[in-house]
C-alpha cells in the first residue's frame, strides 16, 4: 500500500454511472511509477485493480461501485500453468493444448502464441483464464516435434514467458 485506505460513502449504495477517484500517493517506489495503479479492497480482502492514470500527481481511476480504495503497485507478472504440458511430451491423439493465464492484480492485456516461430491461433476464454489451441494439420505437422513459445503481458507490462517442447 503506497497511501491510506480511503472509504468511499456505503459500498451497499448502488452507483448509476462511473465516477472518478484519485488518490495521491505517500510515495512512489524510484522508477516504478508506471506500475502503480488504483486498487479496491473487497471484504473478503479480494483486491482489484482499476484502470488508473496519472493527472497532477495524483492517480485517478473511474469505477462503478463505492467501497475502499488505496493505491498500489503491480510487479508481479502473470501467472501460466500449462496444466500436463511438460517439455517432451507426445501430444499425439490429443485434439487440444488447454493453459491456464492469470494475474493477481492488473489483469491480462495480451498474449503472444507461437508454434515453431509461427504465430499460432489460441481462443482466449476469459470466464475461466484459459488459452486453447485446437491442433490444426494444415497448419503444424503430424508425428514430428515441434516448439510452443508463450507470452503473456498484464495491463502494467509485467511479462511471463513460457517454452515448451511437444511432439504432435
Amino acid at each position: 500500500m503506497f497511501s491510506d485506505v480511503h472509504y468511499v460513502h456505503n459500498k451497499f449504495t448502488p452507483v448509476h454511472k462511473a465516477y472518478t477517484v484519485s488518490i495521491k500517493p505517500s510515495n512512489i517506489p524510484a522508477g516504478k511509477e508506471s506500475k502503480m495503479l488504483i486498487v479496491q479492497l473487497g471484504d473478503d480482502q479480494k483486491k482489484t485493480g482499476m484502470n488508473s492514470i496519472w493527472s497532477d500527481g495524483y492517480l485517478s481511476a473511474e469505477v462503478l461501485s463505492f467501497g475502499r480504495f488505496y493505491a498500489g503497485i503491480d510487479t508481479v507478472p502473470p501467472e501460466i500453468s500449462a496444466q500436463g504440458l511438460i517439455p517432451g511430451i507426445n501430444l499425439a491423439g490429443r485434439k487440444e493444448i488447454r493453459i491456464k493465464v492469470t494475474d493477481d492484480l492488473s489483469g491480462i492485456r495480451s498474449y503472444v502464441p507461437t508454434i515453431d516461430g509461427n504465430w499460432a491461433l489460441f481462443e482466449y476464454d476469459q470466464k475461466n483464464d484459459v488459452l486453447i489451441y485446437k491442433f490444426d494439420g494444415a497448419r503444424i505437422k503430424k508425428a514430428s516435434k515441434h516448439t510452443l513459445t508463450l507470452k503473456v503481458s498484464d495491463n502494467k507490462d509485467n511479462v511471463s514467458t513460457y517454452n515448451c517442447n511437444f511432439t504432435w
